[in-house]
């Protein structure tokens, strides 16, 4: 009994923090199942053990979950099948980025950076702006790829999380692959790129994939890959075990993009992050380009979404962007928030 009630007021504790986004369902399990078992043990003080059970429900209600202590001893999300995962949201708040777990700034679950912080990605591109404009000059005229408004959050980002590898899903013309070799010119940093390299499969841009493998087939710090991302990263994200891993995903678009982060996240907490090119809104029309739309809405309530640059009012105020001008999203990996959180799947 005093175990029992030792470790319901630990877990009281750390619900009034916010850090039980996946144990209490559990946990409040157990103590539905135990009680029963204990009231025929002679002298056990009833009162003790109902102050116990209230004190899960409120550690369960400050928790952000208010149908708690079940009788049932039901998990607080149900099972769903793997068809509806784009529409599957777990049923945790997003954590506080000021509250006693950001580690005075930090990360919120980690001892580094909160990659999922937009202010603070921007005030770390100021702080290599020099070299993301270096990263520009040189550079082959090229109408599929990232621009430089989309350049400055793939790059701060990638240098924020200190990356060791940069996964790259949709070469086409190379343009973001040419730019990041640049930007990482003379580090350790490696990029591999991966496309279909057919149209038929890629798209239209998929078609300069073979055009691009001659151009950049001497850079000595890319490596350039035919195959399908799905099936690609895995083994990238094995191979480089222990790596500090960044995902840039230029293509598949729309909610497959989304699925490949969610794959590579629950594969290894080495991915710090994964950046997605032309995620814009439907809405002013200006903005829809017919592929970010859908993934624009899903990540607005995705908990480890980061900045949006198209619509972060920060982000285009600073930097002097127009609305949508920018189509770069960030989602923070594992380092920042657990596996579990609101829109994982």
């Amino acid at each position: 009994a005093q175990a029992i009630w030792t470790r319901g007021t630990g877990l009281l504790a750390r619900a009034r923090e916010g850090r039980l986004h996946k144990e209490i369902p559990q946990a409040s399990g157990v103590f539905c199942i135990i009680p029963p078992l204990l009231l025929p043990m002679a002298g056990f003080n009833i009162q003790s053990l109902l102050m116990l059970c209230l004190g899960l429900c409120i550690g369960y209600i400050v928790n952000g979950n208010i149908g708690g202590c079940r009788c049932e001893c039901s998990p607080a999300v149900s099972p769903e099948p793997a068809t509806r995962e784009s529409t599957l949201f777990l049923d945790d708040p997003p954590p506080s980025r000021s509250g006693p777990l950001s580690n005075g700034g930090g990360s919120v679950y980690a001892g580094g950076v909160d990659l999922g912080d937009p202010d603070r990605l921007i005030a770390h591109i100021d702080t290599v702006m020099d070299r993301i404009k270096a990263s520009m000059q040189v550079l082959a005229k090229e109408d599929c790829g990232a621009r430089f408004v989309d350049a400055m959050p793939l790059l701060g980002m990638a240098d924020m999380a200190q990356v060791d590898v940069m996964l790259e899903s949709g070469t086409a013309g190379g343009r973001s692959t040419e730019i990041m070799s640049n930007f990482f010119q003379g580090t350790h940093v490696q990029i591999v790129t991966v496309d279909f390299g057919s149209p038929s499969k890629g798209g239209q841009c998929a078609q300069k994939t073979k055009d691009t493998h001659q151009r950049l087939k001497n850079f000595t710090n890319i490596r350039l890959v035919i195959g399908d991302s799905f099936k690609v990263f895995p083994k990238l994200i094995k191979e480089f075990k222990g790596k500090r891993i960044g995902l840039f995903i230029d293509g598949p678009k729309r909610m497959a993009g989304v699925r490949l982060c969610m794959q590579s996240l629950k594969a290894s907490s080495d991915v710090k992050f994964c950046a997605f090119h032309d995620i814009r809104p439907a809405s002013p029309p200006s903005c829809d380009r017919g592929m970010g739309a859908e993934a624009y809405t899903y990540m607005s309530n995705w908990t480890r979404s980061g900045l949006r640059s198209c619509c972060d009012d920060n982000f285009l105020s600073h930097f002097n962007i127009e609305r949508c001008d920018s189509c770069v999203a960030i989602v923070a990996g594992r380092d920042t928030y657990p596996l579990g959180m609101r829109g994982d799947f």
